[in-house]
């Protein structure tokens, strides 16, 4: 991707940044947490709802609109890869079947792989396709639009229910200020999911309901296998250091795995397919003295505003208290995150540190609190902030400005979104290039040909789920075939007589095949059956009924209309 001329040199793009850091660290200097903080009641019994004040509705009022901003601005949002079409394909399968697939034959064709993946988030995505008609692309905008708001609303919540108004107010302001969560989230993640319910359940455990807690618990297990432990291990710690909730965490703890031995026994008949796409050289060769480097490094943005904001924040801790210190051993539960793939760290950590990092705002919020003050804090959340990007990221590892991602969502609401999807760096494909090659794919072959990519996963993912044609390539690379399974994989593709091969390198396609160059991108087809031009026609005919339909949505009235 092309930078600007002043980040082109190493030297300049890292060393820029820890002059704007000790600027941070300086304007903070009289930041502390809030000595007269309210001390926190008994857990046991504490009722999970609170008269709201005027802060909280400042705060609901927020959630509420960055999901009306998401739901205004769908139709600019396309699924992302290879994360939301990953999910989707997923989601197909089980709407076309009826079923959570054993083995995925639609991805690594011929031979496929075992599905590993916890089925509750693609199981949500294939009910709001039911509920919509079939219509994927509508469920999974309409699941996209309550995600993020769903994130703020538990964060708000967890520093709610355990401290105050004030608190849960900066924790949410802060916490949508960082582009790790926001666009994680703002992609609808299983991850974010059982993030978010990992607040949730914390309440009911601190609560004494235990009972919702185990739910809860049970339904993050089947949403993703990475959160959940973390979540077990912090108040499994929590509950050893506070024996009062030791039964009814072993309780909990019990219940939830049994409920969860079903896609356990999956994972260990199959546990010999997971592996690490860092170690097995997916993402290219790496030396094994810089591996952990990498691991460490992968898909990190860190915020120097919130690491000068966390670093004040340790001053005037209260440690001794609960609600700090479950916040605490959450935060060291994510560490194996941290050197395996660090980007996750923070990303799903996040959450914890900004609501410890909110005390150092609140004696600026005490009674009574004047709408002047609510707005100057808002302005603070919508500055630009500069961090550190890691490896992993289509431009080099260094020091950036960003905008607040809390401008995301008008961003969405706009329209935006769209042109910025179309104008990808360079060796990123946009979305109308995949559908331009998905129909003339769809045009040559017959229906359900396999595809065979050279490169470009993500690429072959858009295609794939655009044409509903099985590939020779697949999301996600920890259940990968292994190198045998690979070479058989690239030998049938090799071999197959009526193969569809995609590329941006002309030589990588077979010499016997139909060559189309899309600007760059090469379709090579053999012993193709040529363009079928009555259902291209339907096609066409039927793409322009759907704008006409999409058009009638946004202007109902025909106002527009010359």
């Amino acid at each position: 991707m092309a930078l600007p001329v002043i980040f082109e040199s190493p030297v300049i793009r890292w060393g820029w940044g820890i002059p704007f850091l000790f600027l941070l660290w300086w304007l903070t200097r009289s930041l502390q947490q809030d000595s007269g903080e309210a001390a926190e009641p008994d857990w046991i019994g504490k009722r999970l709802w609170f008269p709201l004040e005027r802060l909280d509705r400042v705060s609901l009022g927020i959630c509420a609109a960055i999901g009306v901003l998401f739901w205004i601005g769908r139709n600019s949002i396309n699924p992302y890869p290879p994360d939301s079409i990953y999910h989707l394909l997923v989601a197909r399968q089980i709407y076309d079947t009826g079923a959570v697939p054993m083995w995925c034959d639609w991805q690594f064709y011929p031979l496929g792989r075992p599905h590993l993946y916890p089925p509750l988030f693609h199981l949500l995505l294939a009910g709001m396709a039911w509920v919509l008609g079939g219509d994927f692309l509508a469920g999974f905008r309409l699941t996209e639009s309550l995600a993020l708001p769903f994130i703020f609303f538990s964060t708000w919540y967890l520093a709610r229910w355990l401290f105050d108004a004030r608190r849960a107010f900066v924790a949410l302001l802060i916490v949508g200020m960082d582009y790790s969560l926001v666009f994680t989230a703002a992609m609808g993640t299983p991850s974010v999911l059982a993030t978010s319910l990992m607040s949730l359940m914390i309440v009911f455990f601190l609560s004494g309901r235990w009972h919702a807690a185990t739910a809860l618990c049970v339904v993050m297990l089947y949403t993703h296998m990475g959160i959940p432990p973390i979540a077990l291990g912090t108040l499994g710690v929590f509950s050893l250091l506070h024996r009062r909730y030791l039964p009814g965490f072993l309780a909990m703890a019990t219940i939830s795995l049994i409920a969860f031995l079903p896609w356990y026994a999956r994972l260990y008949v199959f546990g010999d397919w997971f592996t690490h796409p860092l170690e097995e050289g997916v993402y290219g060769a790496i030396a094994p003295d810089w591996l952990p480097v990498y691991k460490f490094t992968w898909l990190q943005f860190v915020s120097f505003s919130m690491v000068a904001i966390v670093a004040r924040g340790f001053r005037g801790l209260r440690w001794r208290e609960k609600r700090n210190g479950i916040l605490l051993i959450a935060i060291v539960a994510c560490l194996p995150m941290l050197v395996s793939y660090g980007g996750r760290f923070y990303t799903h950590s996040l959450h914890f540190w900004a609501i410890l990092a909110a005390g150092v705002f609140t004696r600026f919020l005490h009674a009574p609190v004047r709408p002047r003050r609510v707005l100057a804090f808002g302005a603070l959340a919508l500055t630009p902030t500069v961090g550190i990007v890691g490896t992993g990221t289509p431009i080099p590892p260094g020091v950036y400005p960003a905008p607040s991602a809390w401008l995301l969502a008008p961003v969405v609401a706009s329209g935006a979104l769209d042109a910025i999807n179309e104008a990808q760096p360079p060796g990123y494909v946009t979305w109308r290039e995949a559908e331009a090659i998905a129909e003339y794919i769809d045009d040559v072959t017959e229906p359900g040909q396999p595809m065979y990519f050279r490169g470009d996963r993500d690429f072959a993912l858009v295609v794939e789920w655009l044409a509903d044609r099985p590939i020779d390539t697949g999301a996600w690379e920890e259940t990968q075939p292994n190198e045998q399974a690979r070479a058989l994989i690239d030998w049938a593709a090799e071999r197959d007589p009526r193969g569809c091969y995609v590329s941006r390198a002309k030589f990588a396609i077979p010499a016997d095949t139909v060559i189309r160059d899309f600007d760059g991108l090469y379709v090579g087809v053999r012993n193709g059956k040529g363009p079928d031009k009555d259902a291209k026609a339907d096609k066409k005919k039927i793409k322009q009924e759907l704008k006409r339909e999409r058009q009638a949505e946004k202007d109902p009235d025909g106002s527009r209309d010359p």
